[in-house]
């Protein structure tokens, strides 16, 4: 069973409320939270807490609407509201799992520590793992659908290697440059590294974020693609269409599931900019409130029929302007690039 005399870090609520019952930790044992969820949306570098933090609230009132938005720095638990926390606390245990999210918080975590002055030789990590007999081979893709058991089988938090900080503050450079190039040279580096260690864990995490640039043929990405073919199966009632779009990435049960996974509100998101009235031919429509997904309808318009028939590049017809990790992605001023043959290429002529 780890040590639970640490300050301990985890991905959401439901998570850090996992860890509390599973490893039987008391009030006096704190347990932080990243409410954030920073494999969505812009990804700044990280020069001050109050800088990113605004970054992040923009994006995150963009994503939940005015009225659930809550400022991270006004979370009582949030990991970026708890400097003084991380900075006395004599260990700092991230628990991680193989997601997209649980990964790329080890990189932001690391980084945060170096800004608040923290000796890293503080920050331990469980790489938290399958533990059933009966799924013994199959991946764990987040520490919240550990039960009490398999929490308390988990390998002892362990501090990193001078290389594996490296390794860290290396793709963290990467995942916020303006161009994918750097990201791309990253993962290049990383491909041959034994899948268990923490080069190889982020390296299967960290490419995933490569199929959010949009796809050369129908200018839509992953998501948007997910989303546009949910409205066709399962429209028109949002109930039906949001959890659907999430569905098909949701393999957390399969040993060769996809890494990237997102949550309702990113989902119900992409359909809202889908359906923007600033894009000159949305693809879909919405009736309801378009923040709650049991309350909206989504339609498919006549451009997404055509743009999922392959009869149309929702790029070509509305542009882009979106982000993927540090890149922001701009058709207006030529910042674009696209998914063509298994490899990203700059998409200047098509657009």
């Amino acid at each position: 069973m780890p040590d639970a005399g640490a300050l301990h870090v985890a991905t959401g609520p439901y998570a850090a409320e996992r860890l509390r019952e599973g490893l039987g930790l008391g009030p006096e044992v704190r347990v932080l939270v990243n409410h954030d969820v920073a494999h969505c949306g812009p990804l700044p570098p990280l020069r001050s807490v109050a800088e990113w933090a605004a970054v992040r609230d923009a994006f995150l009132a963009e994503l939940v609407g005015p009225r659930e938005a809550r400022p991270l720095l006004g979370e009582p638990d949030e990991v970026v509201a708890n400097a003084a926390a991380l900075q006395r606390a004599e260990r700092v245990t991230l628990w991680a799992a193989a997601d997209l999210h649980e990964q790329l918080l080890l990189v932001w975590l690391a980084e945060l520590l170096a800004v608040l002055g923290v000796d890293p030789a503080r920050l331990h990590v469980v790489h938290a793992e399958r533990r059933r007999p009966d799924a013994s081979a199959r991946v764990l893709w987040s520490v919240a659908f550990l039960d009490p058991e398999e929490l308390r089988a988990q390998s002892a938090p362990r501090p990193l290697t001078d290389d594996e900080r490296a390794t860290l503050h290396a793709a963290w450079e990467a995942l916020t440059a303006e161009e994918p190039g750097p990201l791309i040279a990253w993962l290049g580096r990383a491909g041959g590294a034994a899948p268990d260690s923490v080069e190889g864990r982020l390296a299967r995490a960290l490419g995933a974020l490569l199929r959010r640039y949009p796809d050369a043929a129908s200018g839509l990405s992953v998501w948007d693609a997910h989303a546009l073919d949910a409205v066709a199966r399962y429209g028109p009632s949002g109930r039906n269409v949001v959890p659907h779009t999430i569905i098909p990435l949701e393999t957390f049960a399969s040993p060769v599931g996809d890494p990237d996974l997102v949550g309702l509100p990113y989902a119900l998101h992409r359909l809202r900019r889908l359906a923007s009235p600033a894009l000159r031919a949305p693809l879909v429509e919405l009736r309801g409130d378009p923040f709650d997904l049991r309350a909206v309808d989504v339609r498919l318009t006549a451009m997404g029929e055509d743009v999922l028939a392959g009869r149309a590049s929702h790029a070509v017809v509305n542009g882009v302007d979106d982000w993927v990790a540090g890149v922001h992605l701009r058709s207006d001023v030529g910042r674009v690039w696209m998914h063509r043959d298994g490899r990203l290429v700059p998409a200047l002529s098509a657009l």
